[in-house]
């Protein structure tokens, strides 16, 4: 009889354990289904918020992620990661993008011959590491670039201090550079609130147009976070955008995964400041209606290459940080624009290490 219960209560044992392992894999399944549901349809529907979605489907899940030991939170950021690697792996070429390569097969696999003509490298997010913005500059050198454009954040607070260390180090390089200022270089401590004094007092105030021979690039400051640009900045802005070919700016004015991953003007992590995204929005439409091939921006911390969601020939860039304290997963680089005799282009990321 003892012997009996002894082998029953075995039996149950191991039955009971099948069960948990097979709940908890069936769990991993439908997870991962679902989180990769998420990411595929980022590609398709601009702004898709990926943990937005896994919390509205909290109801559903959180049994789930319950029994594989995964908070709602978790499972959204995981989600956001695998979008953002989609979409960073899977991106169509704009329009007169034909590789990195010259003699690149083009879509009629015709080879076409090509030279570049201008060479421009773009890179931000230093965070006063000025060892790695001297690096970068040593790389760009290297690369042949005939412009350098900072696209912000030489500082982490806009100390005037740090900010006179950046620009001797960009002195120190025989490279022209352009700057515009980004959000951390706002002093922190200005009274009442953080402005661009400190920046301006160093660096000067941003060109709006820069024309290298037949080539126009036209920069926006847009980097004070939940704040209007005035008209005269912006006026000045629509004027040179009517000639120009490429656009760089301090922060992006589109992202796919903006809501919860990467900040755009007007929105961060979901909140939409209406005001300002009503103008970001304005900017980027006029930015559609010109003939501008690119559009550049900082801010990110990690290079990315996306086609416009309307219009094909439009391709949005974000650029990587110099700094590895503010690079996503550690990887610095520098963005390289190639600009060629037919009038076509490149866009290539350039690592640090």
């Amino acid at each position: 009889m003892i012997m009996f219960r002894t082998k029953r209560r075995r039996t149950r044992k191991k039955v009971t354990f099948i069960q948990r392992f097979f709940r908890s894999v069936v769990a991993v399944v439908i997870l991962s289904a679902f989180i990769l549901g998420i990411s595929l349809m980022v590609k398709e529907m601009a702004g898709l918020d990926p943990y937005g979605l896994v919390k509205l489907a909290g109801p559903v899940l959180d049994p789930l992620l319950e029994k594989v030991g995964i908070s709602t939170e978790e499972a959204g950021q995981v989600a956001g990661s695998f979008a953002e690697r989609i979409l960073k792996t899977n991106i169509a070429p704009s329009e007169g993008y034909m590789g990195d390569l010259d003699g690149a097969s083009d879509g009629n696999d015709v080879l076409t011959s090509r030279t570049a003509v201008f060479k421009a490298v773009m890179m931000g997010d230093s965070a006063n590491d000025n060892d790695s913005l001297a690096r970068a500059l040593d790389l760009a050198e290297s690369l042949g670039a005939n412009r350098v454009f900072y696209l912000g954040d030489y500082t982490e607070f806009g100390v005037k201090d740090n900010l006179i260390e950046a620009k001797a180090v960009m002195e120190a390089s025989d490279l022209q550079y352009d700057s515009l200022p980004g959000d951390r270089d706002a002093d922190i401590n200005a009274v009442p609130v953080a402005n661009y004094d400190n920046y301006y007092s160093v660096f000067g105030l941003p060109k709006i147009g820069v024309t290298m021979g037949d080539i126009r690039f036209v920069l926006l400051n847009n980097s004070a976070n939940y704040t209007l640009i005035d008209s005269v900045t912006l006026g000045q802005f629509y004027d040179e955008l009517e000639n120009a070919d490429y656009v760089v700016m301090s922060q992006p004015l589109y992202h796919p995964l903006a809501s919860t991953i990467k900040p755009v003007m007007g929105m961060v992590r979901g909140k939409i400041e209406p005001e300002i995204k009503a103008q970001a929005d304005e900017i980027l439409d006029r930015i559609k209606e010109s003939n501008a091939k690119v559009i550049i921006a900082g801010d990110q911390h990690s290079f990315a290459r996306i086609q416009d969601n309307e219009k094909e020939s439009l391709t949005h860039v974000y650029i990587g940080s110099i700094a590895e304290e503010r690079a996503d997963r550690g990887i610095t680089s520098i963005t390289l624009l190639n600009v060629y005799d037919d009038g076509s282009y490149s866009i290539e990321e350039h690592r640090l290490d």
